[in-house]
């Protein structure tokens, strides 16, 4: 598995669990911060492919 599925399972899994995004970085032992870079990052690419017409 690549670094970026990794990277989009981890924000799917935050999104799905129903917990704060903090809070799961905390017990996975992950930086808050580098979650919100991942999580931005995979957000504009997602966008991007959308305005594109990529799916």
């Amino acid at each position: 598995m690549s670094k970026r599925e990794q990277q989009a399972e981890l924000v799917v899994e935050c999104r799905a669990s129903g917990m704060t995004a903090k809070a799961l970085c905390e017990s996975k032992g992950i930086e808050y911060h580098r979650y919100l870079n991942r999580a931005t990052r995979l957000n504009r690419e997602g966008q991007q492919e959308l305005s594109s017409g990529r799916m």
